[in-house]
Parts: structure tokens; sequence; C-alpha cells
């Protein structure tokens, strides 16, 4: 089944952001200034119409994740702000 047009896999939209922007690695973290590894999606930033999610699976089991095809609602951060946010939203990055 074709997905719709516009419509982004989470893989996929993290491949857009680096096509866009350039990978990570190449911005600083918007939290501490360091080097950035990821790019990041601020979910306080989505509009509940805008949220998707996705199904993953990694070592643990399985879970939803959370994202947004809209690029405004990405930030690049190190892995250690990245890490932060993750385990505690809105303690990081405040816009």
């Amino acid at each position: 089944m074709p997905k719709k047009k516009g419509v982004r896999t989470y893989r996929a939209q993290h491949n857009r952001l680096a096509l866009d922007f350039g990978p990570a690695r190449l911005h600083d973290c918007n939290n501490c200034q360091q080097q950035a590894t990821n790019w990041s999606f601020i979910k306080e930033w989505c509009p509940e119409e805008e949220l998707k999610q996705e199904w993953m699976k990694n070592q643990f089991g399985e879970y939803l994740m959370p994202f947004s095809n809209n690029q405004g609602h990405y930030v690049t951060l190190c892995l250690s702000c990245h890490r932060t946010y993750d385990r505690n939203p809105g303690s990081v990055f405040h816009g």
C-alpha cells in the first residue's frame, strides 16, 4: 500500500532533517552549545493534530516513538542533553 504523500516515518523525517540542514554533528547543541549529535523532536512544540507516532523496537521491547513531519519541531542536541530531555521532557530545552 503506498504511503500518503507528505507522510513520513520517524526515520524518514530524521533523514529529511539531515538532508535539508546537514547532519546534527555540524551544528551546536541548542541547550549547552557543545557539538550536537542528534536531531531531537521537541514534543511540547507540536500541536496534537501534527503529532505522529510509530512503533519501534529495541532490546527492551516495543514502544511508541513520537515525531512530527514539521521540521520546526526539531532542534539539535548533544547526546547528554538529548538523554536528559528524553528522560524528563521540558527539563533541558526551553526554546
